[in-house]
C-alpha cells in the first residue's frame, strides 16, 4: 500500500481544504516540517482515519466528533479522502477512501442546537465503481486491501510520536499475535487447540475408565466373612480419590476364586432347599384338609340354629300368606267396582248437558239473526264516511301545498335580504381593506429603505466574531499551556527531587563500596602479613626484612571476594538508575522550558493583536485578557443578534413588496364581485315578491292549521263509522259461534247417550261376577281396602315366598355338610397350624439363604467380567494416552523448563530473519555499538513464554541486557531498524502486503549528531526503493540533510501545507 494523495477538510487543525500529493517529492524520502502544534501529526492522523476510521495514537484515543476542526463553521462538512496504490497480481491498482467522521453540522434553518451527523464512508474500486455495503463491511475490505489491522499497520508502517518503542517492549505473547497475522501462523495455534481436545477427550475417557471400575468395585457384594484381603481391596478403592488401577487388577484376581466359593455353597443349599419344600408342602396340606374339615362342622352347627328358628315361624307365616290373598282379591273387586262408578257418572252429566243445550238453542238463534242486521248497517255507513274523507283530503293537500309554498317563499325572502345586508356590509369593507392596502405599501417601501446598509452591517460584525473566535481559540490554548506550565514544573520538581535522591543513594552506596574495597585489600595484605617471617624474602617486594608488616584489625571483619563483587553490581545498577532519572529530570526541564516559551510568544502575540482595539497594562497577564474577550464577545453577539431581526425583516419586507401588485389586484377583484354580488341578491329579491302574491290569491283556506282541522275531524268521523263496523262484525261472529257450538254440543250428547248407558250395564254386570267369583260381597273386601294397600298385600306373599326358599336352601347345605363330614371326628387345628408354620419358617429361611448367594454369586461374577472386559483395553489407552499428552504439552509449552508453544517457535524463525535485516541497519546507525537479539533457547521457557523477547548485545561491553535498558536515542534507533527489518520480511514472505510507506514521527531529537547522521544515510538508501518514508520532525538539523520537505505553518484559519522542493 502506497499513498498518493491525501485530502483534508475541516479535519483536526486543517479548516479549509487541502490536498497533499504524495507524487510532488522527487525523492521517496522527505521531510514533514513545522513549529509545534503546526498539524504535522494531524497529516499521520489523517491518513489512519482513512483506512480505518480512528486516529493514529494508541495511547491518546480521540472520539469522533473530536476530530471535527475548530477553525471553520460547523456548516463545512468535515472529511478526509485518500487515494492509494496496492499492487495485486505484480499490476498496481488504485484505491479511493473517502471518510466523513461522526460530527455536528449547523442548522440551515431557523436556531437551536446543531444537528449530529453520523459518519458516512465510500470505497471506489480500481474499476471506479463504488464497493456496495455497510460502514462494518467497507471497513473489513479496506482492511482485507491492506492486510494489516489498525494496530498491526501502527507497528510496521509507522512508529508514532511517543510510541516506538511499544514493539520493543511488548511481551512474547502480544508478540505473537501481531506476527499470527503477519506470517500466517494461525495453523500451528489450530493444531495446538486440537491436540488439546484430544488429550482432554482421551484424559476424560481414562478418568471415567477408572471412575467405571471404581463403581463396579463399590457395587460388588461381600459379606463380612469373605477374605479379608479382598474386603481390604474393595475399602481402600471405594475410599481413595485417586484410584490405582493396580489394586482393581489385584482385586479381580482374588475375586474370581471367591466366586467358585459362591458356586458350591448355591449348590449346596440347593439340596437343603429341596427337602424343606417337601416337608412345607406335606404340613400345608395337612393343614388345609384339617381346616376344610372344621369349616364343614362349623357350618353344619350354624345351619342347624338357623333351621330351628325357621321351624318355629311356620303357623304365623300360613296366616301371612292367606291375608296377603285376601287383600289382592279385594283390590281386584274395587277396579271393576271404580270402573262401573265412573261410567254411572258420565251418563250422568252428559244427560244434563243435553238438557241445557236443548233450553238455550232458540236465543241463541235470535241473537245471531240482530247481529247479521246490525253489521250489514254499519258497512254502509263506513263506505258514506270514508267518500266524504276522500273527497276532502284532496282539496285540504291542495290548499297545504300552497300554503307551504308561500311560507318557503316568505323564509327565502327573509334570509335574501339578511344576504343583501351581509353583502352590503362586505363591500364596504373590501372598499376599506383596499384603500389600508394600498397605505401598508407605501409605509413598506419606506422601510425597507431604511434598512438598505443592514447587509453590510451584519458581514462588517460577522468578520469581527471570526476575529474574535480566533483570538478565544488562542486564549483556550494558552490556559491549557498555563495549566500544561503547573503539570510540567511538578513534574521537573519531582523530577529533580527523585533524581537527587537517586545521586544520594548512588553516593551512599559508592562511599561504601570503597571503604568494603579498602577493607578487603587491607584485609588482603593482613592475611600476606602473617606469613612473612625474617630473612625470608617478601613474595611482594622480596625484602628478607620486615620492619612494619600490616596487622589485622580485629574489630574489623571485611567482606568476602563474591560479596564485595555483589556490592560492585549494585553500585554499578543505582549509576544506571542515577544516568537515567538525569535524563530524565533534563527532558522534565526542558517540556517545562518549551511550555513557558510557547505561552510567552502566544501571550504577546495575543496581547499585540487585542492591543489594536482595547487598551491592555504594560505587560498584561492572561487573566487580564480574559474580562475583555468575554465583554466584546457579549456585545458583538447582541449586535449580531438585532442585525439578524432587522435582516430577517428587511427580507420580510422586501417579499411583503413583491407580493403586493398581486395582493393589490386580489383586494380589487373582491371589490368587483361583492358589487355583483349585492346586484343579484336584490333581483332575486323582487322575484320572490311576484311568486307570492299569485299564491295568496289562490288560497280557499286561511291558513294551513284550519286546512288541517277540517281534514282531521273527517278523519275523526271515518274513523268512528269504521269502529262501529269492527265491532258489529265481532259480534256477529261471537252470536254464530255460540249458535254452532250449541247444536254440536246438543247433537254430540244425543249421539253417545245410548253407548254410554249399555258399557254402565255391562260394568255393573262385570263387577257382580267378580264378586261371585272371589266369593268376597261389599261389606268383606271394602274393609281390606281401606286398612291395607295393594302394596302390603304383595309384600306379605312376597316374605312368605322368602321364608320358603331360605327354609329349602338350609336343608339342602344341611346335606351337604353332613356328606362333607363323611363321619370324620372334629379336628385339632392349632397342633396343624403350628407345624405346618414351624415348617414353612424352615423353607424361607433355607430360601433366603439360598437366593442371597445366588444374588451374590450372579452379581460378582457379572462385576468380575465387566472388570475383565473394560481392563483388557486399559494398556493400549493409557499408551495412546501418554503419547497424546506428552505432544500437547511439548507442543502448548507446559513442560516445566520449556514454556514456549510451537507457534512462538516458528515465529522465532521469521524474527531472526527480521533481525538479520534490522541489525544492518542498527549497526550502521550506531556505528557497531549494538546488535539486536532474541532471548536464548534456554531462557525462553524459563517460568513462562518469553520465546519472543528480545536483548541488546553490547560489543563494546561484550554483554546481552534487556532491550529495555537502552537510553532514548538508542531505542529509537533499534526500533527504527526493528521496524525496517520487519517491514523487508514482510515484503520477501507474502504477496499479499505490499507495505510501501512508512512514517517516523520525532524521536531524532534524541540523537546526536553521528547518530542522526548515520539514521538518515539509512533512510536514504532505503528511499531509493519504491517505499515512501516520510520524517515527522521540528528538527532545525533535518533540514539541512532532508531536500524534500513538506512545511506545515498554522494561522488563525488553521493549519495549511506546502511542498518545498530542492
Amino acid at each position: 500500500m502506497k499513498p498518493l494523495k491525501l485530502t483534508l477538510q475541516a479535519f483536526g487543525s486543517y479548516g479549509a481544504k487541502t490536498e497533499i500529493d504524495f507524487s510532488i517529492p522527487q525523492q521517496n524520502l522527505f521531510l514533514i516540517t513545522g513549529d509545534t502544534g503546526a498539524g504535522k501529526t494531524t497529516i499521520f492522523d489523517a491518513l489512519v482515519f482513512a483506512l480505518y476510521g480512528e486516529n493514529s495514537s494508541n495511547t491518546n484515543k480521540k472520539a469522533s466528533t473530536d476530530l471535527q476542526s475548530q477553525y471553520i463553521g460547523r456548516d463545512v462538512t468535515p472529511f478526509v479522502e485518500l487515494t492509494f496504490s496496492e499492487k495485486e497480481s505484480g499490476e498496481e491498482q488504485i484505491y479511493t477512501v473517502h471518510r466523513v467522521p461522526h460530527h455536528f453540522r449547523k442548522r440551515l434553518r431557523g436556531q437551536g442546537a446543531d444537528i449530529e451527523t453520523k459518519e458516512e464512508l465510500a470505497l471506489t474500486l480500481p474499476d471506479g465503481s463504488n464497493f456496495n455495503g455497510k460502514i462494518g463491511e467497507i471497513n473489513a475490505k479496506l482492511q482485507d486491501i491492506v492486510g494489516l489491522t489498525k494496530e498491526q499497520f501502527m507497528q510496521v508502517g509507522m512508529i508514532a510520536q511517543g510510541e516506538f518503542m511499544e514493539l520493543l517492549r511488548l511481551d512474547s505473547s502480544k508478540k505473537k499475535e501481531i506476527f499470527r497475522r503477519l506470517f500466517d501462523t494461525e495453523i500451528f495455534e489450530r493444531i495446538v487447540a486440537e491436540l488439546k481436545t484430544r488429550n482432554a477427550a482421551m484424559q476424560d475417557e481414562m478418568k471415567n475408565l477408572i471412575q467405571r471400575c471404581q463403581g463396579m468395585v463399590e457395587g460388588l457384594s461381600l459379606p463380612a466373612e469373605a477374605n479379608a484381603d479382598l474386603l481390604s481391596l474393595k475399602a481402600r478403592i471405594q475410599q481413595a480419590k485417586t484410584v490405582s488401577i493396580v489394586d482393581i487388577e489385584e482385586l479381580l484376581e482374588k475375586l474370581t476364586p471367591f466366586c467358585a466359593e459362591l458356586q458350591e455353597q448355591a449348590q449346596a443349599m440347593e439340596k437343603d432347599y429341596a427337602e424343606a419344600t417337601m416337608q412345607r408342602d406335606r404340613s400345608k396340606q395337612a393343614y388345609d384338609t384339617a381346616l376344610a374339615l372344621a369349616k364343614a362342622y362349623a357350618e353344619l352347627d350354624h345351619i342347624t340354629t338357623q333351621e330351628s328358628d325357621l321351624i318355629s315361624q311356620k303357623d304365623m307365616q300360613t296366616q301371612k300368606d292367606q291375608l296377603g290373598q285376601a287383600i289382592n282379591a279385594a283390590y281386584k273387586i274395587a277396579a271393576h267396582y271404580q270402573r262401573w262408578q265412573d261410567k254411572q257418572n258420565s251418563l250422568n252429566q252428559l244427560s244434563a248437558q243435553k238438557t241445557q243445550q236443548e233450553e238455550a238453542l232458540p236465543l241463541l238463534n235470535d241473537a245471531a239473526k240482530t247481529a247479521q242486521e246490525e253489521l250489514e248497517q254499519a258497512k254502509k255507513l263506513h263506505q258514506s264516511a270514508l267518500q266524504d274523507f276522500s273527497s276532502l283530503e284532496t282539496s285540504v293537500k291542495a290548499a297545504l301545498n300552497r300554503l307551504h309554498q308561500l311560507k318557503a317563499l316568505q323564509t327565502q325572502a327573509l334570509t335574501l335580504q339578511e344576504q343583501l345586508q351581509a353583502a352590503q356590509t362586505k363591500l364596504t369593507t373590501a372598499r376599506q381593506q383596499e384603500a389600508a392596502f394600498n397605505e401598508q405599501v407605501k409605509a413598506w417601501h419606506k422601510r425597507r429603505d431604511e434598512l438598505a446598509s443592514v447587509s453590510e452591517k451584519a458581514e462588517k460584525c460577522q468578520h469581527q466574531l471570526e476575529r474574535l473566535q480566533n483570538w478565544q481559540n488562542d486564549h483556550l490554548r494558552l490556559t491549557a499551556l498555563q495549566q500544561e506550565i503547573e503539570k510540567a514544573n511538578q513534574a521537573a520538581t519531582q523530577a529533580q527531587a527523585v533524581y537527587k535522591q537517586a545521586h544520594a543513594k548512588h553516593q551512599q552506596a559508592q562511599e561504601n563500596y570503597l571503604t568494603q574495597q579498602k577493607l578487603f585489600l587491607d584485609a588482603q595484605a593482613g592475611l600476606l602479613a602473617e606469613t612473612l617471617a625474617e630473612g625470608i624474602p617478601c613474595p611482594v617486594c622480596g625484602s628478607t626484612t620486615h620492619p612494619a608488616p600490616h596487622r589485622l584489625n580485629e574489630d574489623t571483619k571485611p567482606l568476602e571476594r563474591q560479596e564485595l563483587q555483589k556490592l560492585a553490581q549494585q553500585v554499578d545498577k543505582l549509576n544506571q538508575q542515577q544516568t537515567q532519572l538525569a535524563e530524565q529530570a533534563g527532558k522534565a526541564s526542558n517540556h517545562l522550558q518549551n511550555t513557558q516559551q510557547q505561552f510567552s510568544e502566544g501571550l504577546t502575540k495575543l496581547a499585540q493583536n487585542l492591543a489594536l482595539y482595547i487598551s491592555l497594562p504594560d505587560a498584561p497577564q492572561l487573566a487580564d485578557i480574559t474580562p475583555h474577550l468575554s465583554k466584546w464577545q457579549s456585545m458583538l453577539q447582541q449586535k449580531q443578534a438585532e442585525l439578524k431581526k432587522q435582516a430577517a425583516e428587511q427580507q420580510a419586507l422586501q417579499q411583503h413588496i413583491e407580493q403586493s401588485d398581486e395582493k393589490a389586484n386580489q383586494l380589487k377583484e373582491t371589490v368587483t364581485q361583492a358589487e355583483q354580488t349585492y346586484h343579484q341578491i336584490d333581483n332575486t329579491i323582487k322575484e320572490l315578491e311576484g311568486q307570492q302574491k299569485t299564491l295568496t290569491a289562490q288560497n280557499t283556506y286561511e291558513s294551513a292549521e284550519a286546512a288541517e282541522k277540517a281534514l282531521a275531524a273527517a278523519q275523526l268521523k271515518l274513523t268512528e263509522a269504521k269502529q262501529n263496523a269492527k265491532q258489529a262484525e265481532s259480534k256477529n261472529t261471537r252470536a254464530s259461534a255460540a249458535r254452532q257450538q250449541a247444536e254440536t254440543l246438543l247433537n254430540d250428547a244425543s249421539e253417545k247417550i245410548p253407548h254410554l248407558t249399555t258399557e254402565k250395564d255391562n260394568a255393573l254386570k262385570e263387577y257382580q261376577e267378580i264378586c261371585t267369583q272371589l266369593s268376597m260381597q261389599e261389606n268383606r273386601w271394602q274393609p281390606l281396602v281401606h286398612e291395607y294397600s295393594i302394596t302390603d298385600g304383595e309384600k306379605m306373599l312376597q316374605e312368605v315366598q322368602a321364608y320358603n326358599n331360605l327354609l329349602n336352601n338350609l336343608q339342602g347345605r344341611k346335606e351337604a355338610q353332613t356328606a362333607l363330614i363323611a363321619g370324620r371326628p372334629r379336628p385339632e387345628l392349632d397342633k396343624c397350624q403350628e407345624a405346618q408354620k414351624k415348617a414353612h419358617a424352615e423353607w424361607q429361611k433355607l430360601s433366603q439363604q439360598l437366593q442371597t448367594c445366588q444374588q451374590m454369586l450372579s452379581h460378582n461374577q457379572k462385576t468380575a467380567d465387566a472388570l475383565q472386559k473394560a481392563l483388557s483395553t486399559r494398556t493400549d489407552k493409557l499408551a495412546s494416552a501418554a503419547r497424546l499428552e506428552g505432544l500437547y504439552n511439548r507442543l502448548s509449552g507446559k513442560i516445566s523448563g520449556y514454556r514456549m508453544d510451537i507457534e512462538t517457535f516458528v515465529q522465532r524463525h521469521y524474527l531472526t530473519q527480521i533481525l538479520a535485516a534490522a541489525n544492518r541497519r542498527f549497526a550502521e546507525m550506531s556505528s557497531g555499538q549494538f546488535e539486536l537479539r532474541l532471548i536464548s533457547i534456554d531462557d525462553a521457557g524459563q517460568g513462562k513464554n518469553r520465546g519472543l523477547d528480545l536483548m541488546v548485545y553490547s560489543t563494546v561491553t561484550g554483554k546481552v541486557r534487556d532491550i529495555k535498558t537502552l537510553s532514548g536515542g538508542e531505542s529509537f534507533m533499534a526500533a527504527l531498524s526493528l521496524a525496517l527489518g520487519l517491514s523487508d520480511q514482510i515484503q520477501a514472505n507474502t504477496s499479499a502486503i505490499n507495505l510501501d510507506i512508512m512514517f517516523i514521527d520525532e524521536g531524532f531529537g534524541s540523537l546526536d549528531d553521528h547518530s542522526r547522521s548515520q539514521s538518515i544515510k539509512v533512510l536514504k538508501r532505503l528511499s531509493t526503493s519504491d517505499k515512501l518514508i516520510g520524517i515527522i520532525s521540528h528538527v532545525t538539523e533535518l533540514k539541512q540533510e532532508i531536500d524534500n520537505q513538506l512545511i506545515v505553518r498554522k494561522n488563525d484559519k488553521g493549519s495549511h501545507v506546502e511542498w518545498q522542493i530542492s
